[in-house]
């Protein structure tokens, strides 16, 4: 928790840039928390409120509604046969496991044997409830409307700006930003080129994109790449819709919305790592991915503290809750698996992750020193902008890599322990 709440992007974005993210997260890992502890109606109801206050959280709507579909709404039989006394002889009980030092979870051993229902109660309550937020949240701005049917549209047409472009005035480190570069590149290297495109995109300007050599890239392209990379993971929990696998999966389905979506802010790259602090103490490889991820963010987040007064206290930020991440979590991680009677390994980053980050800060110190550079400093202004940009973009697909393997890891787990508890 000192680590999520003390967290440099957080008090960057909220405390000093002064974008107010800090409930809405909040929300987020509510939500997540409260599956954990097997709560799902509380967590849905937080989930329901958080998508009222920001709807960019849509993009984990297929997340949450695949995992409440396959963990709330089927329920045991009641004509099983089994019951608490018989549980060392019958497969077929809901057991409580702990695949990591913070989840005490139901497996879905009866869903798997075909011991289970489809509970209409729950899908109704389940139904009601969240159609009960919305209708709290667009009646009060539409109850004294002359025209509902136009006020919905005029809501619809201010969630949805889609001709704010593909990329943001600052490139946020995604698969867009590469993108965006790639076309430079090729302008430079002589392909044709339309006279427009090669003015826009590094500008600095809120405007819709048009690239130079690349074909533009639509709204509906950017959600249809998202949802089709958030597909195995998606099958994953339709088909074990567990506890234990849902923070991860949220952690993965949110990057995924991140490197993918349709004009992303920088900042939305907090809704990846805070989640993924509250898996760090699970394991090693689980808190070399959190203390990355947070390390690349941190320096993506960098541009958004311009002014000279702001230098030291970003660079202070960021350098204090790395010091912080390590005295917390170190201690908590081994004290974890000792508990659970796993060897302790190297809990260090490898010799990669430790590299890159180290590019990344003294890419940080050029570009603070970058505008008093003569001559090119004032007439290249976006250039240090853009190798942040795309520099924390490589980074970022690398922690999509390991975030995916982290929850397939967690899965197998899951199917070890389902296997190991079927009948001899």
């Amino acid at each position: 928790m000192l680590v999520t709440v003390l967290d440099a992007g957080l008090l960057y974005v909220d405390h000093i840039h002064f974008q107010y993210n800090g409930m809405l997260l909040g929300l987020l890992i509510l939500s997540a928390t409260k599956f954990r502890l097997q709560q799902d109606l509380q967590g849905a109801f937080l989930y329901a409120v958080l998508l009222m206050f920001k709807h960019i959280y849509l993009y984990v709507a297929p997340l949450y509604f695949i995992y409440l579909l396959g963990h709330y709404c089927y329920v045991k039989k009641a004509d099983s046969g089994s019951s608490d006394d018989d549980e060392d002889n019958n497969g077929k009980v809901l057991r409580k496991r702990s695949i990591s030092s913070t989840d005490v979870h139901e497996t879905i051993q009866d869903l798997h044997d075909g011991n289970v229902v489809f509970s209409v109660v729950n899908f109704v309550r389940l139904g009601v409830m969240v159609l009960a937020v919305f209708a709290l949240a667009f009646g009060s701005i539409l109850w004294d409307h002359e025209d509902p049917i136009a006020g919905m549209k005029q809501i619809l047409s201010r969630l949805f700006p889609v001709q704010r472009g593909l990329c943001h005035a600052y490139w946020a480190p995604n698969v867009w930003a590469l993108y965006a570069f790639l076309d430079k590149v090729l302008v430079i290297l002589g392909f044709p080129a339309s006279t427009e495109g090669v003015a826009l995109m590094s500008g600095g300007l809120v405007q819709e994109a048009s690239f130079a050599v690349l074909p533009t890239v639509s709204p509906l392209v950017c959600a249809v790449l998202t949802f089709v990379m958030m597909t195995p993971v998606l099958r994953s929990i339709w088909r074990y819709p567990d506890s234990s696998l849902f923070t991860s999966a949220l952690a993965y389905c949110m990057l995924c919305s991140f490197l993918l979506g349709y004009h992303v802010h920088e900042k939305a790259i907090l809704q990846v790592t805070l989640p993924m602090a509250l898996m760090a103490a699970d394991s090693v490889a689980s808190m070399r991915l959190y203390r990355f991820a947070s390390g690349v963010a941190t320096v993506s987040l960098f541009p958004l503290l311009f002014t000279p007064a702001e230098q030291g206290s970003k660079v202070l930020l960021g350098a204090c809750h790395a010091l912080l991440a390590e005295v917390v979590l170190v201690p908590l991680l081994k004290q974890s698996l000792k508990e659970r009677h796993i060897k302790v390994t190297a809990v260090q980053m490898s010799l990669f992750e430790r590299v890159f980050l180290a590019g990344l800060a003294g890419l940080a110190l050029l570009a603070a020193v970058f505008p008093y550079i003569p001559r090119i400093g004032s007439r290249y202004p976006f250039l240090p902008l853009m190798l942040i940009s795309v520099s924390c973009a490589i980074g970022n697909i690398y922690v999509w890599g390991f975030t995916v393997t982290q929850h397939f890891r967690k899965l197998d787990a899951v199917k070890y322990y389902l296997d190991a508890q079927r009948p001899k």
